[in-house]
């Protein structure tokens, strides 16, 4: 079985810096992350805006090899949205050295909690390289207030299984989760979300 062969690839701005912390700590294989910083209105300057990211990231070792962050500068990507996604992507992607990427939201966590990497480990081993397949994840959302840094642990099928019969997850997108959240979070407004 091949080793470091699996890049996560996500994208944020500096207020989501903590939701990679929580990523770091539940993903075992390299992280790319771009992150974009904050506009020119803000009279922040990128040099601090860099040490104020460092400062964030505390909880990950900045010395560690497999996360590479990269804070983009900000030209005044505003209102109406204008969040660079593609942008972000081809930033965090152009960190990627290894073989496999896994593109994940800043906000979804790979799980069982410190396994989800070899087991896609394992599956990206029966993979020819090059062969332009993709493997698509199930995703959920969990129907209960938790803060930001912390993750529930679901260590498998049968977990998975008990928590949707029970309300407690959701399919991603669906009624009961976070899709009621989503249009004021994107609206082009001072919004808490």
């Amino acid at each position: 079985m091949r080793d470091g062969v699996i890049c996560l690839a996500t994208l944020l701005d500096t207020s989501r810096l903590h939701a990679l912390i929580r990523l770091a700590n539940a993903w075992q294989g390299a992280i790319a992350a771009s992150v974009l910083g904050k506009p020119p209105s803000s009279n922040t300057s990128l040099r601090r805006q860099h040490r104020d990211a460092a400062a964030a990231l505390r909880g990950i070792s900045l010395r560690d090899p497999r996360v590479r962050v990269v804070l983009v500068d900000n030209p005044g990507f505003d209102c109406p949205p204008r969040f660079p996604f593609n942008l972000l992507r081809n930033v965090a992607l152009s960190l990627c050295v290894e073989p496999f990427v896994l593109a994940l939201d800043i906000d979804f966590v790979p799980l069982p909690l410190r396994t989800a990497y070899s087991t896609l480990r394992a599956i990206s081993s029966t993979l020819p390289l090059h062969s332009n397949r993709a493997v698509v994840l199930p995703a959920f959302d969990l129907v209960r207030d938790q803060p930001d840094d912390e993750t529930t642990d679901v260590p498998d099928k049968r977990h998975v299984a008990q928590m949707l019969r029970s309300g407690a997850l959701v399919p991603f997108g669906a009624a009961g989760g976070m899709r009621e959240v989503w249009p004021a979070g994107h609206s082009c407004e001072t919004s808490p979300h």
